[in-house]
């Protein structure tokens, strides 16, 4: 511990932080020249391009460098992919979790983690906070949903280890999530404190079976919920990631993880909202946690370190609680990334437009083997005719996730023999304006919809196109459970990613181009 000495700069190694713009700005070179801030996680608004997301990184990670950082900064995102990635233009839009489950080949699941691997680094960007490992039982799920890779636990966990192991082959960092488990909740975390009030002997047959499959397969860090398990802690106002019971006696002591354990971020309302983000953060540490992440805020970031400096003068924490994370933190720096690796290669490594070519052309198959006829397989292909598109598209999903691509039905690849209309409905309509949008004269209708099921308008509005159209297929590009609300249509699919590539492999499976062989991986 000899190269840091002050006590406000070993508050900043053991934190995560985010900041705005796509560029570096005087606030994040503060935290990192002045506070040693030693992670990073980068967000949508700071990714643009390749080339300037890398050159971002690089510019990060020389001002720690040039500010005395004996190791490299960690650079971390969110790319599960599918409904939650942050690489986006000029990158590969890679099938997200449950599209690999209903693929279900474990050797396809470590190439696309592979590949994301490979993109990752391409951009400067040595952590992903994924695999999420959550086991998606409850339907009324808000926030998960298609970032599981299913219901099953021993599925869930095979996926997720060969995911692990995809990245571990690039030596990216990956971070299994959402510890104990973020499954079974009917609440965003985001917004509140979900609760889990599932027995211990369910919870280990359940939730806690992927992430022993992921500890035991050497998983770098653990990021730990907020959600709280009352068979955990009996203390009803303690998310998992204040608790000692959790993270100390059960993810250390039970199940012996030696890792980084990570805190989601301590900026939602789970407990912003409850304990503050400061008093949060203190917390946290008391509870075990070696990394802090507040992703939005300067004012907050410098609360943090405020408050854990006023703690440890006032004998609240042991100055070793933080010592201890501070090693683990470095520990892990030093298995995965190194100042050789990041001057030799501008902070990222090239990969040529061939490179790119061959995930895209990846991409395309995976969707086209996970794509799911869960109804009227019969009734395809659809070889000739009029065949009319229509979307009903929601934009209120988790603030997890990205917004839906806008999708251009007229770029799709449609065969020369088959017309093909499109119209678009945004839910404001009333019955005589949705009236005039409907194409009665098409031979088969295609709605395609990200909803959810929580917008009862647009949910409103598909019952009203079904029950007015022909031989009609309701397309769900996100969540499949909205399916079971339409029982009217004749045709029902799963693409499980609301991207541009999911569509084009549905139309082909329609079309009779590529024959459906994906099965769900949960119940409908």
């Amino acid at each position: 511990m000899s190269e840091i000495t002050s006590l406000r700069k070993k508050i900043g190694q053991i934190m995560m932080i985010g900041f705005h713009g796509d560029k570096l700005n005087s606030e994040v070179i503060d935290m990192i020249s002045n506070c040693m801030v030693g992670s990073v996680i980068l967000f949508s608004r700071n990714i643009k391009t390749p080339e300037q997301v890398k050159l971002l990184t690089r510019k990060l990670q020389e001002t720690a460098k040039q500010s005395g950082h004996y190791r490299p900064l960690i650079i971390a995102t969110d790319q599960e992919n599918g409904i939650v990635r942050r690489l986006n233009y000029g990158f590969t839009k890679l099938p997200g979790s449950m599209v690999l489950g209903a693929v279900d080949d474990c050797n396809t699941t470590y190439e696309i983690s592979k590949t994301t691997g490979k993109e990752l680094k391409s951009a400067g960007i040595n952590m992903n906070l994924a695999p999420v490992m959550d086991v998606n039982s409850n339907p009324k799920n808000p926030v998960i949903g298609v970032r599981s890779f299913g219901e099953n636990p021993s599925f869930v966990a095979s996926h997720g280890v060969e995911f692990i192991k995809g990245h571990q082959s690039q030596h990216v960092i990956t971070s299994a999530k959402h510890f104990p488990g973020h499954g079974d909740t009917a609440q965003d975390s985001h917004l509140g404190i979900p609760l889990v009030n599932n027995s211990m002997e369910n919870v280990r047959k359940t939730e806690l079976v992927p992430f022993i499959a992921a500890i035991q397969n050497n998983v770098a860090s653990v990021m730990i919920s907020h959600v709280h398990y009352r068979s955990i802690d009996m203390n009803q106002t303690t998310p998992a990631s204040l608790s000692k019971n959790v993270i100390n006696h059960l993810l250390r002591g039970k199940f012996g993880f030696r890792g980084v354990v990570i805190t989601d971020c301590l900026e939602m309302d789970a407990i912003s909202s409850a304990t503050g983000t400061a008093e949060g953060a203190l917390n946290a540490l008391k509870a075990g946690v070696d990394l802090l992440v507040v992703s939005h805020t300067y004012a907050e970031q410098k609360r943090v370190i405020d408050r854990i400096v006023d703690a440890v003068n006032h004998n609240e924490i042991e100055l070793q609680v933080i010592d201890n994370a501070v090693e683990r933190i470095h520990k892990l720096k030093d298995k995965y990334i190194n100042w050789n690796f990041i001057n030799k290669n501008s902070g990222g490594y090239q990969l040529s437009e061939q490179d790119f070519s061959l995930h895209r052309k990846l991409a395309r198959s995976v969707y086209r083997r996970g794509i799911t006829v869960l109804k009227g397989k019969k009734l395809l292909p659809i070889d000739s005719g009029h065949i009319h598109c229509v979307t009903v598209f929601d934009n209120n999903g988790s603030p997890a996730e990205e917004n839906s691509d806008c999708i251009d039905l007229k770029r799709l690849n449609i065969p020369l023999d088959i017309r093909i209309s499109t119209g678009r409905i945004t839910g404001s309509e009333t019955d005589q304006e949705l009236e005039k949008k409907l194409n009665g004269d098409a031979d088969f209708s295609v709605i395609f919809t990200n909803t959810t099921g929580a917008n009862n308008n647009l949910i409103n509005k598909i019952h009203y196109l079904i029950d007015r159209l022909k031989t009609t297929a309701l397309i769900s590009l996100k969540s499949p459970y909205i399916l079971s609300e339409f029982p009217k249509a004749q045709v029902l699919i799963a693409t499980y990613d609301p991207t541009e590539t999911a569509i084009q492999a549905v139309m082909e499976i329609i079309t009779g181009k590529v024959q459906a062989v994906g099965k769900s991986p949960v119940t409908i």
